[in-house]
């Protein structure tokens, strides 16, 4: 037990914030690891819009092409 508490003292230590086995572990709020947004969630947005409306597009040139 001892043991435990030296490498939670530790990791406190390093992180700078305790560390608790009870609470879930935070990203940091340096906006980057937090999920941060931006360009790269744009881009990923842009992406999914763009895969779907090809999709829905395949689709109806698909059911066109059956009833015509």
């Amino acid at each position: 037990m001892e043991q435990l508490s030296a490498v939670r003292a530790a990791c406190s230590e390093a992180l700078g914030r305790p560390v608790d086995r009870d609470s879930l572990p935070s990203a940091r709020d340096d906006g980057r690891e937090a999920g941060g947004g931006g360009w790269s969630g744009f881009l990923v947005g842009a992406g999914c819009l763009t895969v779907l409306l090809g999709v829905v597009g395949i689709w109806l040139y698909g059911l066109i092409a059956l009833v015509g």
